[in-house]
């Protein structure tokens, strides 16, 4: 479960033995509230790059996620340290 900016999503995930990353049918789902176009926009980049993530990096500061061909890359650093 997460936020979007304006949306709450949800889903599942597995990985693969090999450590492969994916959301199993249906994928992610979210709520449709509408919001400032320009925020809407922004989440719908996200989520789609999220839907695209085949890959978990943790990392020192938080969290990496990366797609198969390696052109989509989501960062969550960890704040409040």
């Amino acid at each position: 479960i997460g936020y979007g900016g304006v949306n709450r999503f949800a889903g599942t995930y597995k990985f693969s033995p090999e450590g492969v990353l994916s959301f199993p049918s249906p994928g992610l789902v979210s709520t449709r509230m509408a919001g400032p176009p320009e925020i809407m926009d922004k989440e719908r980049l996200y989520l789609k790059g999220l839907a695209k993530a085949t890959r978990a990096i943790v990392a020192k500061d938080g969290l990496q996620m990366q797609s198969e061909d390696g052109a989509t890359l989501l960062v969550f650093e960890q704040i409040g340290r």
